[in-house]
């Protein structure tokens, strides 16, 4: 038997010894391991233009799929120092995986060599919490781990949690910058509106124009009547003063033509004749309207472009659906322990057999 062993010390060295500790290893010092896990998939609205050319051909390999893109981000966002830092301030992360309740290999700096947050950033992104695209699905499955069932169960629906905030957030960002700009644009057009409202509202009580058009239209109108009756009284007036020079009704006849013409230059006053006329208040009301109509182009403008704004970034906006909600692990997945043994055994036997080659090539080289 020592003879036998001798003889393949090499096999026992690199093959059944490797085994045997595996074997003792999972069998009693492996810490069982808990896994919960969650499955979240991201969408947008506008997830479904129609793309051509080089366009399709990207999507079809997923480069320009929405679902891959936020994905993506969203698992950078799980693996990132911040979600790490979170989590360590609500769950105490870093403590219970450095606890001794865990077996040296699994554990988090097992001989205190680096306790940084740098080296635990590495040990959480590989074994506390893990996250990544299922590619047949385009799910984002995030898996979190633990010594008990309710801890990793608990870790996910907090991951899970951030992962909406974090989401939320981008929402916010999007849909604020892009119809900000133009809801302040809104707000400064309503207010210029309100001002020049103000002002065509003062302009009206001060000078009592109201529709200056139909006032100087009645002015003339009944200027030209005027007109006609001041020609009338003239002719008479004629007539009689070369009939009858001492007719008595020849001073109420001059009279009366005094009256129409001051009353006709009083109307015309009224129209154009002086700075309180009609006609440069009608012009002036005309100046404040035809700035009221630009301004309300102007508003009718920026409302086109806001609600196209505010459309299109409705259809950026993303969405993400827990397609499978994490649960209480009734009993640990991992280690699995017949296929991590048979694992290591055929590992240790590809380089038991790869030895033997080279050490007997090399035998028979030296013979």
């Amino acid at each position: 038997m020592v003879k036998l062993l001798k003889n393949n010390l090499s096999f026992v060295l690199m093959v059944i010894v490797p085994t045997l500790l595996s074997v003792f290893y999972y069998a009693f010092v492996s810490t069982p391991v808990y896994l919960s896990e969650s499955k979240v998939i991201v969408k947008t609205i506008g997830g479904g233009e129609t793309l051509s050319g080089l366009g399709t051909l990207l999507r079809t390999v997923g480069i320009l799929d929405n679902t891959v893109v936020f994905g993506n981000l969203l698992v950078n966002h799980i693996q990132s120092r911040d979600v790490m830092f979170e989590l360590d301030r609500r769950f105490k992360i870093k403590d219970y995986y450095s606890s001794k309740e865990w077996d040296f290999l699994k554990r988090f700096n097992p001989f205190g060599l680096f306790p940084s947050y740098e080296h635990f950033l590495e040990y959480y992104r590989d074994f506390v919490v893990s996250a990544y695209i299922e590619p047949s699905k385009d799910l984002v499955v995030i898996k979190t781990r633990g010594k008990d069932p309710e801890y990793p169960y608990e870790l996910n629906r907090e991951v899970l949690r951030m992962v909406e905030e974090f989401v939320n957030e981008i929402n916010r960002k999007v849909y604020g910058s892009a119809v900000s700009h133009f809801e302040a644009r809104l707000e400064e057009n309503r207010k210029k509106i309100m001002e020049m409202s103000k002002k065509i509202a003062n302009f009206l009580n001060k000078t009592g124009v109201v529709s200056p058009e139909q006032q100087i239209a009645v002015l003339l109108q009944t200027t030209a009547k005027l007109q006609e009756q001041l020609i009338l009284k003239e002719l008479e007036l004629s007539r009689l003063q070369s009939l009858a020079p001492q007719n008595p009704r020849i001073e109420d006849l001059k009279r009366e033509i005094e009256e129409i013409k001051r009353e006709i230059k009083n109307n015309m006053t009224k129209v154009a004749g002086s700075p309180s006329s009609i006609g440069p208040l009608a012009v002036e009301l005309e100046l404040l309207k035809a700035e009221m109509n630009l301004l309300m182009k102007e508003l009718e403008a920026n409302l086109s472009a806001y609600l196209q704004a505010k459309n299109q970034a409705t259809m950026q906006l993303v969405f993400v659906e827990t397609v499978e909600a994490p649960v209480i692990p009734d009993a640990p997945m991992e280690p699995r322990i017949f296929k991590n043994i048979l694992t290591i055994l055929g590992i240790s036997f590809v380089i038991w057999v790869l030895y033997w080659f080279i050490t007997s090539a090399a035998r028979e080289h030296a013979e």
